[in-house]
């Protein structure tokens, strides 16, 4: 009977990594560097399973001492078990995990940090380079005469001009619900720091997050209304309520949102509240919400009587 094949795993983590929020408030705990190293080799140990997913021994057994999963993660990732202790707790805290899916442990943020290839993809995808590089070097114009049909630009280079277009030029201008959304955080943050904008950077700051929107619905896939639903929930939970700040913010932490507004839902963290039929009392626009601000206007929403 054959061996299963050798399988590689690897994390790739961005150079903005430590300057994640999340991150930041976990390194000013007394042994804050402890506990991110400890959260590294865990990272390390649940992309070796399917959907990031760390079984735990008996985890959520009424019966179980909470001392065994902590001696078991102890354990498995070689760390003292009174920092995995304090770690853990930490972790949840800042929402850094996600136990939504019974006897598991799943680090939402590193679902979009690692990937894996068998031995045999390794050699296969190592001796496609070197036949592209020898075709690539066959290929070399030959005198001053002849033109390369190859565009001069690096990738890198021609996918940061299509990126950052002249001023003025929108090659995916945001709509008008990408716009709404974007006024949406905007009034959210004026809640937390209402001289946070001046009229002028208020607009341009809104024009900016829809486009991060718009990039969130076109390149990342997610809906219209998924997008609605995660912001209405990020903004009654205490903790998201305030690091949502910026339609960059919102793409960059959306599956984590995604993640952690499902687990709530089963596990009733956060009551899962029917939305509200109401009526806007400055422009008059009906609205299906648990929200108490319009997205349209800002202004107050009333509950509308059955």
């Amino acid at each position: 009977m054959d061996e299963k094949e050798q399988r590689y795993f690897w994390i790739k983590l961005s150079e903005r990594f430590f300057q994640d929020d999340q991150i930041k408030l976990l390194m000013r705990e007394e042994n804050g560097e402890k506990y991110v190293i400890f959260l590294l080799r865990l990272m390390m140990k649940t992309i070796q399973h399917e959907d990031g997913a760390y079984p735990l021994f008996q985890y959520g057994d009424e019966n179980t001492d909470p001392d065994d999963v902590y001696r078991q993660l102890s354990i498995t990732t070689e760390t003292d078990i009174d920092t995995v202790r304090s770690a853990i707790s930490f972790f949840n805290k800042y929402h850094l995990l996600d136990t939504s899916l019974p006897n598991h442990l799943i680090i939402p943020m590193s679902l979009k940090m690692y990937g894996s290839e068998t031995a045999s993809a390794v050699r296969v995808r190592r001796h496609r380079e070197r036949k592209k590089l020898s075709e690539t070097q066959a290929l070399q114009c030959n005198g001053a005469s002849l033109q390369c049909n190859v565009d001069p630009r690096s990738k890198s280079k021609r996918e940061e001009e299509e990126s950052h277009p002249p001023d003025g030029v929108m090659t995916h201008p945001p709509s008008p619900e990408h716009i709404r959304q974007a006024e949406f955080i905007a009034s959210n943050v004026e809640k937390l720091d209402a001289k946070v904008f001046t009229r002028k950077d208020r607009q341009k700051t809104i024009q900016a997050w829809a486009g991060d929107i718009e990039k969130l619905e076109r390149l990342d896939g997610r809906s219209v209304d998924e997008i609605t639903a995660v912001l209405n929930w990020a903004y009654q939970d205490d903790f998201w309520s305030t690091n949502i700040l910026s339609g960059g913010k919102l793409r960059k932490q959306f599956s984590t949102l995604v993640i952690q507004m499902n687990g709530h839902k089963k596990n009733g963290g956060l009551p899962e509240r029917p939305h509200k039929r109401k009526k806007c009392t400055v422009c008059g626009e009906y609205e299906n919400s648990n929200s108490k601000t319009c997205m349209s206007c800002h202004g107050q929403l009333e509950v509308v009587s059955a």
